[in-house]
């Protein structure tokens, strides 16, 4: 097998004006991984992915360990086809609000996700802190 990457075009995101999820197969947000965006033309319910929107996106054979969301949105992840089965709900979050590093959830449920709905936060997702300033 060739796992060699010949050309990679890298673009700015932000997931304040565009939030995804990234999935990944292993622990730690390591190993394979596919990224699920937030579609803002979607009512307050949400974008939703079944397990074959998951399979074109990247996640094969409904294998996932970890995944981790921006600060603002809200995954919810499914076991089963049809949103239904063994469910896991988490807000985004980041290691620390001044490096807005995303933190790396654990899959509570490991190698069972077939749908998920990725949405936005409807309050409270503002982040900043006050840095002192002096003058001389």
């Amino acid at each position: 097998m060739n796992n060699s990457l010949s050309n990679a075009i890298l673009g700015p995101y932000d997931p304040s004006l565009l939030g995804a999820v990234t999935l990944f197969e292993g622990p730690e947000c390591s190993g394979a991984s596919g990224r699920f965006y937030w579609d803002p033309d979607t009512d307050g319910f949400g974008t939703f992915y079944n397990n074959m929107d998951l399979y074109y996106g990247g996640m094969r054979n409904n294998r996932m360990s970890s995944f981790t969301v921006p600060k603002g949105y809200i995954v919810e992840l499914y076991g089963d086809n049809g949103f239904s089965g063994p469910q896991q709900i988490v807000e985004g979050a980041y290691t620390s609000d001044r490096s807005e590093e995303l933190k790396c959830f654990g899959a509570r449920h490991p190698n069972t996700v077939s749908s998920l709905i990725v949405r936005r936060q409807e309050e409270g997702a503002a982040v900043g802190f006050w840095q002192a300033v002096t003058s001389t």
